[in-house]
């Protein structure tokens, strides 16, 4: 048809390629079909890493940490997710005195390093205006305690962005653990 007219013939010296590509469906849009290698993305271990920059947490986080144990019970449970920085979000974690050996359970959507320092800042800073939490209370009321016979272990990352599903979690641990006042610091018992 372009060879045709002598027109055409000027116009399109070299016949145009024509190709035809179809639009994205329902399924293209849906699933991936990249699969991922696991030579370029290593899987990390388990555990608690401390993030290796001057940061104010990581002195408190128990380092390399692959289990953790529920005094009151003495079950020890291993770590199921890597939890490598202070900079990790979404998660329960535990703050234990190892004067006491009391333990607080607590969740954070924020990062823990963020949470962690509100627990800290009112121990090393009692005069501070913001209200004491519930595991500062302890070190503040508590003779010979300060900020340093903290340890913070981060238990366990939560991979949904709800929150009932966090502060559920957070919920059972505090049962299992048997961490309400007297067993340890956490003073109401949270349901799930």
């Amino acid at each position: 048809m372009l060879r045709s007219s002598d027109r055409c013939k000027n116009v399109f010296q070299h016949l145009p390629v024509v190709a035809f590509r179809r639009s994205l469906n329902l399924r293209d849009l849906l699933v991936t079909a990249n699969i991922s290698s696991n030579s370029s993305n290593p899987q990390l271990p388990s555990g608690s890493f401390r993030c290796g920059k001057n940061c104010a947490t990581c002195p408190y986080i128990s380092h390399g940490l692959t289990t953790y144990t529920f005094i009151s019970t003495g079950e020890t449970h291993p770590k199921k997710s890597n939890l490598t920085r202070c900079e990790t979000k979404n998660l329960i974690y535990m703050i234990q005195c190892n004067r006491c050996n009391l333990q607080y359970k607590g969740e954070t959507k924020r990062r823990l390093k963020d949470r962690f320092n509100e627990h800290r800042r009112t121990i090393n800073n009692p005069n501070n205006k913001s209200k004491p939490t519930t595991a500062s209370e302890h070190f503040l009321s508590s003779p010979n305690h300060t900020a340093n016979d903290m340890q913070l272990i981060p238990i366990e990352k939560i991979f949904s962005n709800r929150d009932c599903i966090r502060k559920a979690r957070e919920a059972f641990l505090i049962q299992k653990g048997r961490t309400i006042d007297p067993d340890g610091l956490n003073i109401r018992e949270e349901t799930y």
